[in-house]
C-alpha cells in the first residue's frame, strides 16, 4: 500500500498538482483513506455476514463519520485494529443489537451524547493537533453527533428501528472508544 501511495503522490506531482514540499502527508492521506475503504469493505462483509447490511452499513458509517472528528482509542498496527473492529462489529451486531429496544437505544444516544460532547475530540498523541484544530474538531464533532442523533431519532419516527439501533450503537461504540483513550492516556 506505500509503494502504491507513493506511486500515486509522484504522479500527481510530476503533474505539478502537488508541491515538493507536500509529498509526506500526501502520502500519509493517500494510505489513510486506502486502509478506510478496505476496513469498510472488510466490515461490510463481516456486517452483512453476522447481520444484514443495512444494519452494518448504518453502524459502520456512523462509528467513521464520527471518528473523523472524535478520534479514541488507536491500536498500534492497521492489523490489530482490524482485528479488534471486526470482533467488536461481530459482538454488537450478532449479539446486542437483535436483543435492543427503544429504550435502550435512547439511553446509549444519551450517555454517548454526552461523552462525546464532553470529551471529543482526543487529541492522540501521534497526532499533536494545535488548539486551534482542536476547537475545530470540537465543533465538527458536536455538529456531526447531531446530525447523527437526528438521523437516529427520524429512523425511529419512521419505523426503521433496527437502523436507528445501528446508529444508536454505532455512537456508543464511538463513545466507549473515546473513553478508552482517555483510561490508557493515549492523549498527547
Amino acid at each position: 500500500m506505500h509503494k502504491f501511495a507513493i506511486a500515486v503522490v509522484r504522479q500527481l506531482m510530476s503533474q505539478d498538482i502537488i508541491e515538493a514540499n507536500q509529498e509526506a502527508l500526501c502520502i500519509y492521506e493517500v494510505e489513510r483513506r486506502i486502509s478506510t475503504f478496505m476496513s469498510f469493505c472488510i466490515l461490510m462483509v463481516v456486517g452483512t455476514w453476522v447481520s444484514s447490511p443495512l444494519p452494518a452499513f448504518a453502524f459502520i458509517s456512523t462509528v467513521l463519520f464520527l471518528r473523523a472528528r472524535t478520534s479514541g482509542y488507536h491500536a498500534r498496527s492497521y492489523i490489530t485494529c482490524l482485528m479488534l473492529s471486526i470482533v467488536a462489529e461481530s459482538i454488537i451486531l450478532l449479539l446486542i443489537l437483535p436483543v435492543m429496544t427503544l429504550s435502550v437505544c435512547v439511553c446509549l444516544m444519551v450517555i454517548s451524547y454526552w461523552v462525546i460532547w464532553h470529551f471529543a475530540p482526543v487529541n492522540h498523541m501521534n497526532l499533536q493537533l494545535e488548539q486551534e484544530e482542536l476547537a475545530v474538531n470540537k465543533k465538527a464533532s458536536r455538529l456531526r453527533l447531531v446530525i447523527v442523533s437526528l438521523i437516529a431519532v427520524g429512523l425511529v419516527l419512521f419505523s426503521f428501528d433496527m437502523i436507528a439501533y445501528s446508529v444508536s450503537l454505532g455512537t456508543a461504540f464511538t463513545s466507549v472508544l473515546i473513553v478508552v483513550a482517555h483510561i490508557v492516556k493515549q492523549e498527547g
